[in-house]
């Protein structure tokens, strides 16, 4: 895949106003970072914080995930 600076990057959730972008990594990605590089490269070159939490992450600490975003989104403001 060419990472070109204007492609277009699917992500998890978005909050556009805070650069916040959210990827949710499922158990059959590889490791992190090993599948990161070119759209973390992308949405950081477009002013965007990157966060990477695992499926596994967000069923078995769902209060501890709402707290590590919410965190992010106040970092932003």
């Amino acid at each position: 895949m060419s990472c070109e600076p204007g492609m277009a990057v699917k992500v998890d959730f978005l909050w556009e106003e805070q650069r916040l972008a959210v990827q949710i990594d499922g158990p059959n990605q590889p490791p992190r970072g090993q599948n990161e590089g070119c759209a973390d490269r992308i949405l950081e070159a477009r002013g965007y914080r990157v966060l990477h939490i695992t499926e596994h992450e967000v069923i078995a600490e769902p209060d501890r995930v709402a707290t590590l975003i919410a965190r992010e989104l106040d970092r932003a403001t």
